[in-house]
């Protein structure tokens, strides 16, 4: 009798799963996630800090570290509330976050070997010109023009010699990071930035677009697959190579190449998103793991959130639809009783960014920006 009925109460389970309109789940979880970046937002606009619980943390060698996660952190808060900025208590919100991004200094990089402040330059340059693009800052739009042609000249500085960008280039200490660490997920967003910059008028070289659309390519494997960046072209079958490594990163290098005009990338979002579901449970193994690369195939907790966003962009623009609910469903089920989401446990910021891109993910599966 104990095996049928634990098969009865899966069955229930699942079929519990499946049932109901998925689109008033996500309602609900996105409008508590909103609640719960609202509520944590600090009186001069800011979110998280440099506290933490843990005996150790993920690797800093500068104060200047802690500037940049609050920056990027902060501007993806701001991406993602954006949407909702016909609501009064929302748009105060998102205009007081969006002044302090705009006059805090934009930070060099940190270290010869340690430079996150690539993320914040990329966030923050995506944030500006979403804004600058958006009906409700009409009155920012000088200011907000200026801080995207001072954020993408940031940008452009980071790019490697081999036209990726990263935020590691250990045992080298030179004016541009050498391209030994350039990573493709990391290219990939700086790429989009760059180009929704261009969106805004200003003038981003070519050369410079071409070369990180080409670094790009060359993580590019059969399958559809992404590797971690260039130098794992040495070693292809390595887990971060695979779909299983590589489900939570893929998404957004298709979404580049795609935004580049590159002829292949429908083919590659589908081979994405389908990799994405078959290699699911390991990219979820990492979630809320302490340490990088903890969890199967050297996944790491700060790929998830980040994962689905991309991938359920990546469902819009080919509008794949019952990939997005696939996704969306998975994704309300993560969400924290406070109505956060975390991933990883980065200093205190690591609820901010998590809550950021699963509310994007969230609106994203509410409009999907399909381009067929």
């Amino acid at each position: 009798m104990a095996p049928r009925l634990l098969l009865c109460l899966l069955f229930g389970f699942l079929v519990s799963c499946r049932s109901g309109d998925p689109a008033e789940g996500v309602a609900a979880a996105a409008q508590r996630a909103q609640n719960w970046l609202l509520d944590n937002q600090k009186p001069d606009g800011s979110w998280g800090s440099y506290e933490t619980l843990r005996e150790s943390e993920v690797l800093t060698e500068s104060p200047n570290t802690f500037a940049v996660f609050s920056q990027g952190s902060g501007a993806l808060a701001l991406i993602a509330l954006l949407p909702s900025c016909d609501d009064s208590k929302v748009h105060a919100a998102t205009l007081k976050g969006l002044r302090l991004l705009m006059r805090q200094e934009l930070r060099p990089r940190s270290s010869p070997s340690v430079f996150y402040d690539v993320w914040a330059h990329s966030y923050r340059l995506e944030c500006f010109c979403r804004c600058y693009h958006s009906p409700f800052f009409p009155d920012e739009r000088p200011e907000l023009l200026k801080a995207i042609r001072a954020s993408s000249s940031s940008m452009l500085a980071l790019e490697g010699i081999d036209g990726g960008f990263a935020y590691y280039d250990f045992g080298n200490v030179t004016k541009t990071h050498s391209g030994s660490y350039s990573t493709s997920f990391n290219t990939a967003v700086a790429l989009r930035s760059l180009l929704l910059a261009r969106s805004c008028g200003v003038d981003i070289p070519e050369t410079r677009i071409a070369a990180a659309a080409d670094c790009l390519r060359r993580c590019k494997m059969p399958d559809g697959a992404f590797t971690y960046g260039p130098n794992f072209e040495i070693h292809p079958m390595a887990g971060p190579s695979q779909h299983k490594g590589a489900a939570g990163r893929t998404s957004v290098c298709w979404l580049a190449l795609a935004d580049c005009g590159d002829t292949s990338a429908q083919q590659g979002l589908a081979l994405a998103l389908q990799g994405f579901r078959l290699a699911y449970p390991f990219l979820i193994s990492a979630q809320g793991r302490p340490r990088p690369h903890e969890g199967y195939y050297q996944n790491a907790g700060y790929y998830v959130f980040f994962g689905h966003f991309y991938a359920l962009e990546a469902a819009g623009r080919i509008g794949d639809r019952a990939t997005s609910e696939w996704i969306a469903q998975r994704l309300v089920r993560l969400q924290s009783p406070d109505g956060s989401f975390l991933d990883f446990p980065l200093y205190s910021y690591g609820a901010v960014y998590g809550t950021a891109y699963a509310l994007r993910a969230m609106r994203e599966f509410q409009s999907p920006q399909s381009r067929n």
